[in-house]
């Protein structure tokens, strides 16, 4: 499942908000690598994320390898959201 299109403009608004980069966002879009996000940055994605959307992220939800690009945040918030 992928986020709706609504959950995915308050994703990235919340990314753009976060980060330096001033280009447009794509699901291919690498949080360390192409905004620089690293893993203390990220928390704070997710705690803003979960304060946007009003859910609550599980832990086991959130390990690095499984959070790399843009659209591994729609898929992962997809689930909470449904």
């Amino acid at each position: 499942d992928k986020a709706t299109n609504m959950d995915q403009k308050i994703i990235d608004g919340v990314i753009l908000r976060l980060s330096a980069a001033g280009e447009p966002l794509s699901p291919r879009t690498k949080l360390k690598d192409d905004l620089g996000f690293d893993s203390l940055k990220i928390v704070e994605l997710i705690v803003a994320l979960e304060e946007e959307l009003d859910i609550c992220i599980d832990d086991s939800d959130l390990e690095p390898s499984r959070l790399q690009t843009v659209d591994d945040l729609y898929t992962l918030l997809a689930g909470y959201r449904s």
